[in-house]
């Protein structure tokens, strides 16, 4: 509402007070309240436009902020989930080598095992051929020492039994170390990795739970953005439509 003059409410007045539209001062009086009621009004427009304007390049402003602020998370959560993933693949590389490793030991033990049964048959073939030799040869000498013949035989007898549980005990001795070492083994990769594994699986669910997270305020505040702008907007038409039909009446 512009102030208005004393000369302006005289002749305000006047125009009440006059009977008669003919008069040439009324006409004046008359046309120059139509330029201003006119310059108002587009002085009116001017301004709502420039409001409407300014309203709506602070809503693209704060929408390409907050985009530019979300692809910048997304940019890091993307690289997060990656880091998360090259993790997950050398820890695979390395279970997978250490399985490797496993077998070609278990292969390992398994060679030695047939040897030593290969070497415990040739023995036991060496032996049998021993007292095959030794029978013949007691046989041959058995009318010129038999006590004698008879002491040696106990103590081969001896001696082989003795070689033989020896042997025995000394396979079984390396089974049991070669056993020991290997569930020892399986046991120190089962505790070195599976916490690593076990972290690396609530860093990717954590990152995905971010990312949904992030998906979802970026959503909300591109509503709200949408919710905001249309109101402003419509308060503006509401203020226009109420300046216009307050200057109509």
């Amino acid at each position: 509402i512009l102030p208005c003059s004393n000369s302006q409410q005289t002749e305000a007045c006047c125009l009440m007070d006059m009977d008669s539209l003919t008069d040439p001062h009324c006409a004046v009086l008359a046309r120059r309240i139509d330029d201003n009621a006119r310059a108002l009004n587009q002085q009116l427009e001017r301004t709502l436009l420039d409001a409407k304007a300014h309203v709506a390049q602070e809503a693209h402003e704060r929408l390409m902020h907050q985009q530019e602020q979300h692809a910048r998370e997304e940019s890091e959560s993307a690289r997060a989930l990656q880091r998360a993933l090259s993790k997950a693949t050398q820890l695979e590389i390395s279970l997978e080598r250490s399985f490797e490793q496993s077998s070609r030991l278990a292969q390992t033990l398994a060679t030695e095992r047939r040897e030593n049964k290969q070497a415990r048959q040739q023995a036991h073939i060496l032996s049998a051929w021993t007292a095959s030799a030794a029978a013949s040869r007691e046989y041959g000498i058995a009318s010129v020492s038999a006590w004698g013949h008879h002491r040696r035989r106990i103590m081969r007898n001896v001696v082989c039994g003795w070689r033989t549980v020896a042997r025995h005990s000394r396979h079984e001795a390396i089974d049991t170390f070669w056993g020991g070492n290997m569930r020892n083994l399986r046991t120190m990769l089962q505790q070195h990795y599976d916490p690593i594994l076990h972290e690396v699986q609530s860093a990717l669910e954590v990152a995905r739970a971010e990312t949904a997270a992030a998906l979802q305020a970026k959503a909300d505040a591109e509503q709200e953005l949408k919710i905001a702008f249309m109101r402003a907007a419509s308060k503006l038409n509401l203020e226009a439509v109420s300046i216009l039909h307050g200057d109509k009446r």
